[in-house]
């Protein structure tokens, strides 16, 4: 029995029968010739969706092009690229609510003998040391517009590199507040670490 082709050979063969190079092969599928590269020279495997538009373009069928192994792998992969990418807007979500801390009044000051809790745009109108807390509570809702930006835009490399930005600003802010003595703004941000770790932990083990 004849051994049957691998994807990346199978890609070749057909681009070659039909007399185009990888760069115009690229331009017919809407991707970049490294892709197509990369899929010839066994490096990884298109999208499902892309799959059907190369049987379309070779007339050939989906069956045709890959092994029942290799469509277990492409739909597993695509599974964990998705599980990934929710995870990462999610994450990024988690960071845009430490924007809370601008509206909401979590921040004890001192006014006539009693603690009053105010936001932190009162408590940079009461002290200067509020924006040294700015420094960090801003930063991390950047990073999480961010990371939910890349995931959305640029694929998961990025967005994983944001998510480490974002985790590390993360913590220097819980522990800027806690040294502070801020204990509602801590915790506020803590919960939402914890948040973030739980889902992860969750993440991973799904892709396990």
């Amino acid at each position: 029995m004849e051994k049957r082709k691998k994807f990346s050979e199978t890609l070749q063969s057909l681009r070659r029968r039909s007399g185009l190079t990888q760069e115009q092969l690229a331009e017919k599928l809407y991707v970049s010739r490294t892709a197509v590269s990369k899929w010839e020279t066994g490096g990884g495997y298109p999208g499902l969706d892309t799959l059907v538009d190369i049987a379309a373009l070779f007339d050939v069928s989906v069956d045709e092009l890959l092994s029942g192994a290799e469509i277990v792998d492409i739909a597993e992969s695509e599974s964990r690229e998705r599980a990934a990418g929710m995870f990462g807007i999610v994450a990024g979500a988690l960071d845009l609510a430490a924007g809370l801390l601008f509206v909401l009044p979590l921040f004890g000051v001192e006014r006539a003998g009693m603690v009053q809790t105010v936001s932190l745009v009162e408590y940079c109108g009461i002290t200067q040391f509020g924006y040294s807390f700015v420094c960090v509570v801003l930063p991390l809702v950047i990073a999480g517009a961010a990371e939910i930006a890349a995931r959305l835009l640029a694929g998961n490399r990025l967005a994983n590199g944001m998510l480490v930005v974002s985790a590390a600003i993360h913590v220097l802010a819980v522990l800027l507040l806690a040294a502070a003595r801020q204990p509602y703004a801590t915790a506020l941000l803590f919960v939402l670490f914890v948040a973030k770790a739980a889902i992860a932990l969750y993440t991973v083990r799904r892709l396990r």
